[in-house]
């Protein structure tokens, strides 16, 4: 079976099994060609996922993203209601110990001095 890349500005024709073809949605010639079509896209990964009884959003920019660009949801709520980026060294922690629920009433977040002011801000916001 013979079809073009995805990408429109390359065009190249690709012959390969119709079962392959069958498969494969957006089908491209070399991976700079697959980064061309996926760019500002939904590339198929999941946007909320949840592993380990935490749930994780895909932020693949942000600091505190893991390996694969996953961030907390946790620490997406913090960081919208205190109107900053958490550091590397804040803790974050459940009030009443279940990381699946995500209200802000719900989360303490402390600074390395121990401060409990951003758990005050946290708690009047809910």
């Amino acid at each position: 079976m013979t079809l073009r890349c995805a990408n429109a500005a390359c065009q190249k024709r690709l012959t390969l099994p119709a079962w392959r073809a069958k498969r494969t949605a957006r089908l491209t010639c070399s991976p700079a060609c697959k980064a061309a079509v996926l760019r500002g896209k939904p590339t198929g990964r999941a946007g909320r996922v949840v592993r380990n009884g935490r749930p994780y959003w895909r932020v693949a920019d942000h600091p505190l993203a893991d390996e694969r660009g996953y961030v907390l949801e946790a620490v997406l709520v913090a960081e919208r209601v205190l109107q900053r980026p958490l550091r590397v060294c804040d803790h974050l922690a459940y009030i009443d110990r279940n990381p699946m629920h995500i209200a802000p009433g719900n989360l303490i977040v402390q600074a390395p001095e121990g401060s409990t002011l951003l758990r005050d801000v946290l708690a009047r916001s809910a």
